[in-house]
């Protein structure tokens, strides 16, 4: 999240990114108190199915403990105080369980002015997806096609794929002693204020704990 609200570097040098993240993430404001049953998720697995695989229920896994109360998939809305995003929700996801396994950046764009709309209903807003753990990048546009004909198709183009992991690639940072992709300790203290108002919600118990069958769409928003 900070990568995609931060501004634009000044210097190409881990100094510049690593203040720059921090003052993104500075703008972020948890959700209140009264908004966490609005504004997050927590939810846990029962058995389902995945590619044809039948999946047991998260609590009838071996080694869990069902006395933890452990959630496998988390979501999170929070709202940006500046000039840039503001009025911008930023929904940040993570589970297990799901259909596929994916990681990824999606911005969804507004949607069309209400006079194209009433033209060519059920256009939806063009969405820029930028994949994290595969180099592609997909963009779900609407074109005019012939006889102004509203078409909807995806642009995708895929990058070269690393030759090492992503672990690997931040030990070859550590050994050329570059800091730009570490956190510093101030960024961790800021992304630790927005998220301890909702560890301390959720250990309250004032977000209700939800279900979803393995392989299905999670609950909330997506």
């Amino acid at each position: 999240m900070a990568l995609v609200l931060m501004e634009e570097s000044a210097r190409i040098d881990a100094d510049s990114f690593r203040g720059i993240r921090v003052e993104a993430l500075r703008a972020v404001a948890p959700p209140a108190r009264d908004r966490m049953r609005t504004d997050t998720v927590r939810a846990r697995y029962s058995a389902g199915m995945i590619g044809g695989r039948r999946i047991a229920s998260y609590t009838d896994e071996p080694g869990v403990d069902v006395h933890r109360d452990t959630e496998t998939y988390a979501s999170l809305t929070v709202q940006i105080d500046n000039a840039r995003w503001t009025g911008t929700p930023f929904t940040l996801r993570s589970g297990k369980g799901l259909a596929e396994d994916s990681a990824e950046i999606a911005v969804h764009f507004r949607s069309a002015p209400a006079y194209l709309l009433a033209r060519w209903p059920g256009i939806e807003p063009n969405v820029l997806r930028l994949g994290l753990r595969q180099p592609y990048v997909r963009l779900a546009t609407t074109l005019n096609a012939r006889g102004r004909i509203a078409r909807s198709p995806e642009l995708e183009l895929y990058s070269t794929e690393s030759r090492r992991t992503p672990y690997a690639n931040l030990f070859v940072e550590m050994f050329r002693g570059d800091a730009t992709l570490f956190i510093r300790g101030d960024e961790a203290q800021e992304a630790w204020r927005i998220i301890d108002p909702v560890v301390n919600a959720w250990t309250a118990a004032d977000v209700p704990k939800q279900e979803y069958p393995a392989g299905t769409a999670p609950p909330g928003p997506r």
